[in-house]
């Protein structure tokens, strides 16, 4: 198969699994009050001596999820309980009582940076920390990169590795530009959670996959083609 029938066929794949998790998605309150626990992450110390993401979160003492940590310079320690709204990422195109840690509804994020984050809105960053977040649940070799493309985009961490600021900055591109589909930004709007503590400084913020949203892993997998072709593209 030539590149355009291979791009043809990714493309094809990613309109059948958006198109497959809307219809399957589940319908979820806006915004409920959940309780969090952090239990002891399994991910290995990165090259700066932090837990990389996901990390293990007992929510409401009954389930124990993988979340990813979107707050790289608030410190909690394992064991640690809070409370926290939890809301569909879609939510946050809409009005909130609570907006996310890093934002005030319906404005740009602009922080510090080597690259230039401002022009993205609430939703889009988000978004491409969604992409973020299920590639590095889906791809346990990607968590370092992953987590700090994450970090980057929100908190502009002390220090770095190599790729994470290109990817981070890619991935948002590719957001604002249609370089991700419509219907993916659909799936992703309808399928992940946000989890922003109350206050809001009061822990880290963490950002997952809604529970029983029928996806599994090959599908995840497939989804994801777009952000593995930025990673090639990119040499990240």
């Amino acid at each position: 198969m030539n590149s355009a029938g291979r791009r043809s066929f990714w493309l094809y794949t990613l309109a059948l699994v958006a198109f497959l998790a809307l219809v399957c998605a589940p319908t979820v309150a806006l915004a409920d009050n959940v309780t969090m626990k952090l239990e002891q992450p399994t991910t290995t110390t990165n090259p700066n001596g932090v837990y990389v993401d996901p990390y293990p979160i007992l929510i409401n003492g009954v389930t124990t999820t993988l979340l990813a940590c979107d707050d790289y310079n608030t410190h909690i320690s394992v064991g640690e309980q809070w409370n926290a709204n939890r809301y569909l990422l879609g939510d946050l195109d809409s009005s909130l009582a609570d907006t996310p840690k890093f934002s005030t509804f319906g404005t740009a994020i602009t922080n510090d940076h080597t690259f230039d984050d401002t022009g993205y809105s609430v939703l889009q960053m988000y978004q491409a920390v969604a992409l973020l977040t299920l590639d590095l649940l889906s791809n346990p070799a990607n968590e370092i990169v992953d987590s700090y493309a994450i970090w980057d985009i929100f908190d502009g961490p002390p220090q770095n590795v190599a790729g994470a600021l290109t990817l981070a900055e890619n991935t948002l591109i590719n957001v604002k530009s249609g370089g991700v589909s419509t219907n993916t930004l659909s799936w992703l709007n309808q399928n992940v959670y946000i989890y922003t503590a109350i206050p809001p400084d009061g822990s880290q913020e963490f950002i997952g996959l809604v529970p029983d949203s029928g996806v599994t892993l090959m599908l995840l997998g497939a989804a994801l083609v777009g952000l593995e072709g930025l990673r090639r593209r990119f040499g990240v």
